[in-house]
């Protein structure tokens, strides 16, 4: 591993960090989350926090998660942490407090990325099956919309009515900055829900990973696809409106990414099968990197494990955390320190 990289934690175990796009700093840059696992094999999953110079490392929850997210931890305040806790094979959504330790809020769900305004977003599927959010502070939930409401528009939209769509969960489901709209992915199809118009909107043959870029737009890979498998060397990094039209290039090659805060600079893994994964570094609207962070090929791990790179920014835009595999049967969390480059 390059020496430039910094190992949140060290020891006899795996480290993970959550989604791409999920800063796992408090937002004012003092405090870490983390997890630890003693095996990638297992679900068996501590939740450690630690200070941003990586000192005070402090054990704060036992939960069960799988590898690829982690237990998607992310901070609503300086104060509270929410995150995924599948223990028992129930997926819960807690809030807990890390001055205190305790844990305020836990609700069963499919949880969505990181809370935005106290608000985190999470569905419900079966008969009656829709999505809410958690109030991270009150406990609250509130009903967002009826998965057949969204239905009835897609149809509406000219798109197959689907009536197992009626009673399904959706991934990705992810509320903009002021919380506002919320998005979600359908399958192949990316949509989107204003809150205050109740209007819908859906982009066919979605971009994948996509995070909000603003209020109004998004930030994805476009992944060209032969329906047997993805061309790395043609996938480029736009930004969309929410109808789906491209607004400007962002960066080249990519797959999981996320922009700085300051949307100025934005990182991105080549997570393709049979490729090197490298975390290369874009300046905004430039396709080439401005520099490659990382590269492995400990396959096993990030594939068959499910370890996903999953990059993202520190809260002040100067450092990029990803995961990193070390060997066929350990990770370590890590980040680079960018501050050189911008």
């Amino acid at each position: 591993m390059d020496k430039s990289l910094t190992m949140i934690s060290q020891g006899g175990y795996s480290t993970l960090i959550g989604r791409f796009g999920g800063c796992p700093e408090s937002p004012d840059g003092r405090w870490l989350v983390y997890t630890r696992k003693y095996s990638l094999e297992n679900d068996a999953t501590e939740i450690w926090l630690c200070r941003a110079d990586l000192t005070d490392h402090k054990k704060i929850y036992d939960a069960g998660s799988g590898n690829h997210n982690s237990v998607q931890a992310t901070f609503a305040d300086n104060d509270r942490i929410v995150f995924v806790d599948c223990a028992g094979g129930v997926s819960s959504i807690c809030v807990l407090n890390v001055r205190t330790g305790a844990v305020e809020q836990k609700i069963v769900g499919r949880a969505g990325h990181r809370p935005r305004q106290g608000k985190f977003p999470f569905c419900l599927g079966g008969a009656g099956a829709a999505v809410y959010w958690l109030d991270c502070y009150t406990g609250e939930t509130e009903k967002l919309f009826h998965t057949a409401s969204l239905a009835d528009a897609m149809n509406q939209a000219g798109f197959p009515d689907d009536p197992g769509l009626r009673t399904r969960t959706f991934s990705h489901l992810q509320l903009n900055p002021s919380a506002d709209k919320i998005m979600m992915r359908i399958g192949d199809v990316l949509g989107c829900h204003d809150l205050k118009t109740g209007e819908y909107f859906f982009i066919p043959d979605k971009p994948v990973h996509q995070l909000w870029y603003d209020d109004d737009s998004y930030m994805a890979m476009d992944q060209p696809h032969d329906g047997d498998r993805f061309f790395m060397e043609a996938s480029r990094m736009n930004r969309y409106a929410i109808t789906g039209e491209i607004i400007e290039p962002l960066g080249g090659i990519g797959n999981h990414m996320d922009g700085s805060p300051d949307r100025r600079y934005f990182v991105a893994d080549t997570m393709f099968s049979g490729e090197v994964i490298r975390i290369n570094l874009y300046q905004k609207g430039i396709i080439e990197p401005l520099a490659e962070l990382d590269a492995h090929r400990f396959d096993k791990t990030a594939w068959e494990h499910k370890v996903h790179s999953n990059p993202t920014f520190s809260a002040d835009g100067k450092r990029v955390y990803f995961n990193r595999p070390v060997s066929d049967d350990k990770t370590v969390a890590v980040f680079a320190d960018i501050s050189a480059y911008i």
